[in-house]
């Protein structure tokens, strides 16, 4: 099955997802998936059509997490730009941030060590739920309830210092 569909699919997601590792490692993913959910799996049409199905939503799926990324960080080098700016321009809001930033720290260094691993791959690496999920092999509801908990934590540590937080 691998040998008669992966370069036809390689080729599929090559066009997809304008790169050849990447179309590669896509169908790779599709063909563990497909391994991993054999028993369970019903098909619905031809298994040509499933594939690539497949294939397809995991390249769209791709795209649209790294435009939330791209995104995401184009914003985030706007607001640095600002913030850099705005501490030139205005000394005392360059000491606020500090303060603000120093109470999260202190907050998350806090945290229980799996809950601020859980945060850290979330805010510093900037890992998906489903990707730290997959990475500390547990659900995605538990990486939600361990970031509610981290965030409520924050939130509570920067009103505590007097932070209005909406």
């Amino acid at each position: 099955m691998f040998r008669t569909y992966s370069l036809p699919l390689q080729r599929f997601a090559t066009s997809l997802a304008g790169s050849a590792a990447l179309a590669e490692e896509l169908v790779q993913d599709v063909f563990v998936a497909l391994w991993t959910k054999r028993e369970a799996l019903a098909l619905h049409s031809t298994l040509q059509a499933y594939l690539y199905a497949a294939t397809r939503n995991r390249a769209l799926s791709l795209a649209a997490h790294q435009k939330v990324r791209d995104d995401w960080a184009a914003d985030e080098a706007r607001r640095l730009a600002e913030t850099e700016r705005d501490a030139v321009q205005q000394p005392s809001e360059s000491f606020e941030v500090e303060e603000f930033t120093r109470v999260v720290r202190r907050t998350v260094e806090a945290l229980p060590s799996r809950r601020r691993a859980i945060y850290e791959m979330s805010r510093d690496r900037h890992m998906s739920y489903a990707e730290i999920a997959a990475a500390l092999d547990i659900s995605t509801k538990t990486i939600e309830a361990q970031m509610t908990h981290a965030l409520r934590a924050i939130r509570e540590a920067l009103v505590t210092a007097g932070w209005a937080v909406g």
